[in-house]
């Protein structure tokens, strides 16, 4: 599954024509919980991604993003034992994640570079997860995850062909991850990141 996300990524770039692509790296940070609604959630803790990315412009204020990505999410002290008054922020489910993901991007100003919005799609594998710093992965409900994000940048230029860009987006997963008792969760993340891109 990995070596299938990795090729899928380097594909995206090879059919893209030179002098409409950039290619680059990110890093970043995640705010991020479990939930599936108001029956079970749990509050937010803070992780990193990093990840190399692709843009692809195919016209004048329109490109695709494409990015490989490592990615911590998680949550900490759920509600399933708040109820019964035992809360623990030290009940920590965190898990790793490696996942592609390709927005479509709209660039706002007159020229590029300037501020953008982006809506996309990603599937995320679990590499590891781990509760109470104890190893869970075998026991995670899926260790796929289909995931929607949303976001809002600015890219601005810093040299005759390098870019930095901006994002802040929201990320949410459709597929049930982690399992706590009779319920289970998905993710769902606020994220930061800043990126240098290099045009070829």
């Amino acid at each position: 599954m990995k070596s299938n996300i990795i090729a899928i990524f380097f594909l995206c770039g090879y059919f893209a024509t030179a002098q409409n692509l950039e290619l680059g790296g990110y890093i970043g940070a995640n705010h991020s919980n479990w939930t599936s609604g108001p029956g079970f959630s749990s509050k937010r803790i803070t992780g990193f991604n990093l990840g190399v990315s692709s843009e692809y412009s195919f016209a004048k204020k329109w490109a695709t993003n494409t990015r490989l990505e490592f990615s911590q999410v998680g949550g900490k002290n759920f509600n399933e034992f708040r109820r019964v008054n035992f809360s623990n922020d030290n009940h920590v489910i965190k898990a790793n994640y490696l996942g592609l993901k390709i927005d479509l991007r709209k660039y706002l100003g007159k020229l590029k570079p300037s501020w953008f919005c982006q809506l996309g799609m990603g599937t995320n594998y679990a590499l590891s997860a781990k509760e109470f710093g104890v190893s869970i992965t075998n026991d995670l409900k899926s260790r796929l995850d289909f995931q929607t994000q949303i976001g809002f940048g600015k890219k601005i230029n810093i040299g005759s062909s390098i870019n930095l860009e901006l994002l802040v987006e929201y990320l949410r997963g459709w597929n049930k991850i982690i399992k706590i008792n009779t319920q289970s969760g998905m993710n769902q993340s606020y994220s930061l990141k800043v990126a240098v891109r290099k045009s070829i």
